[in-house]
């Protein structure tokens, strides 16, 4: 187990830093310093701390207390040792013992703060550096907030952060809190709006045991979230994923060509770790089920899913699900490869290159946002596979000028709830071979449609006027 460590050799210290430990995969290990300061190469988890400044730095800070010494490279005895670890210890414990008081302090004041409205509105943010898409959403929502003049305390953090410490909310004081799946209200004043966007079904645990305040305003991803609030009672507004536009735009320097993209990661490996042994005849079935020429409605797709779960002994829905997701995104691929389109299918993402019937589309793994956009401005065309049509996938293929082929799900109850601007920008598909016919024909479709309807400046006004109307 890795512990934030306090190292006397500042040379170990820089080393144990560069290798990046992490005990959880929110937590990164934190390596302080005795010492002359070293060049650290960026690295927020290596700090300088002089024995001298323990105390007062570690109470006053807003990193994790050391846990554990290291002596590495010390030439002393180790009665020497002992005594030096006696007298940190007693350090730490003081300096923790401050900053727990500071806390007490922090709390009191942020629940009884009373905010002047008239003054900038400052908002405030926090994000981990782990998360693959919920950082890059409340960085996109911050720099909106900055480019209206608002004030702005975008706290990402790497990993390294006491996060009940809250030195940093209580001076910067905000008016107003935004939080993606995180209540986070426990030490908020009446007067403070907090934003909450729940975009994941873990998140509704939290209602069950945090009250909602007057002032918190919920927004669901999804209608199935919505359901699973209205369940607790809690009221939600819809709100769609948003697009950036700055970093997702058409490219005049890049050649459109009649080819058809797809940006997103196999599911074949969760396929295989689905605990069913008839789990390649229900996928069988259910591809059989999406090429038929019955139409589907939501009816008919859950009398489906009620026949397969009886006819298969299926115990839990989950696993049901998670074959679902393989056939539309990896079952359709296979198919769509398999119907001769007059034009070249490229795959990004993890996992198609150990795909054996499609690795040979495979192109790469892409980072996101300008090397994303640049694919999607290299494509006529791109494949939105899945249980709903408003993905982040398909603003950023509209974005950058790439007409989205889009799986029509719309007959999924807990998929989408605006669908604004749909027939304007997206060309839907029924059928996997419905496809031949699309890609046959010219489509002049209206991309800023649907690009500017769910843009982050759009999400941002929506709370700012729920700040005005509520003040």
């Amino acid at each position: 187990m890795f512990e934030d460590t306090y190292f006397f050799n500042s040379q170990e210290a820089l080393r144990v830093a560069r290798l990046q430990n992490k005990p959880s995969r929110y937590v990164l290990q934190i390596c302080y310093y005795h010492g002359d300061k070293i060049d650290h190469e960026g690295l927020e988890n290596l700090v300088h701390l002089p024995v001298d400044n323990i105390v007062n730095d570690l109470a006053l800070g807003v990193y994790r207390i050391p846990t554990k010494v290291d002596f590495t490279g010390l030439d002393i005895s180790q009665d020497v040792q002992n005594d030096i670890l006696q007298s940190l210890k007693e350090s730490i414990t003081q300096a923790t013992a401050i900053r727990n008081e500071l806390n007490k302090h922090y709390f009191e004041s942020l629940q009884n703060a009373k905010l002047n409205f008239n003054e900038n509105l400052r908002f405030y943010l926090i994000a981990s550096s782990n998360t693959q898409v919920m950082q890059h959403i409340s960085a996109n929502i911050a720099r909106t907030l900055e480019k209206l003049g608002y004030e702005v305390l975008f706290n990402l953090d790497v990993g390294v952060k006491d996060m009940n410490c809250l030195k940093e909310l209580k001076e910067f004081n905000p008016h107003v809190t935004i939080n993606i799946n995180h209540l986070n209200n426990r030490m908020l004043s009446d007067d403070v709006f907090n934003f909450v966007w729940i975009q994941d079904l873990f998140a509704i645990e939290q209602f069950k045991h945090t009250k909602v305040r007057e002032r918190d305003f919920i927004f669901h991803l999804v209608k199935s979230l919505k359901d699973h609030l209205s369940k607790l009672s809690i009221s939600s507004k819809y709100q769609g994923f948003c697009i950036d536009t700055n970093l997702y735009k058409e490219d005049d320097s890049i050649e459109r060509q009649n080819k058809v993209v797809m940006i997103g990661s196999s599911y074949k490996q969760v396929f295989e770790e689905v605990k069913h042994e008839k789990k390649e005849e229900i996928a069988k079935d259910l591809m059989d089920f999406y090429t038929s020429s019955e139409i589907i409605t939501y009816d008919t797709n859950n009398k489906y899913y009620e026949f397969l779960m009886e006819k298969y002994d299926i115990k839990q829905s989950q696993v049901l699900g998670q074959i679902n997701n393989y056939v539309l995104r990896d079952g359709f691929l296979e198919y769509i490869t398999n119907i001769n389109l007059d034009c070249n299918i490229e795959l990004y993402g993890w996992g198609w290159e150990n795909h054996p019937r499609l690795n040979q589309f495979f192109k790469g793994v892409l980072t996101y946002g300008e090397e994303i956009s640049k694919i999607y401005n290299s494509a006529k065309y791109s494949l939105v596979l899945g249980g709903y049509i408003l993905q982040q996938r398909t603003l950023e293929s509209a974005a950058s000028g790439c007409i989205p082929l889009v799986f029509d799900s719309r007959y999924n109850n807990a998929g989408d709830e605006d669908e604004k601007c749909f027939e304007d920008s997206l060309l839907f598909f029924k059928r996997p071979y419905d496809l031949k016919i699309l890609l046959s024909q010219e489509h002049n479709k209206d991309l800023d449609c649907i690009v500017n309807e769910n843009s982050f400046e759009q999400f941002v006004d929506k709370m700012i006027s729920l700040v005005n109307k509520h003040i």
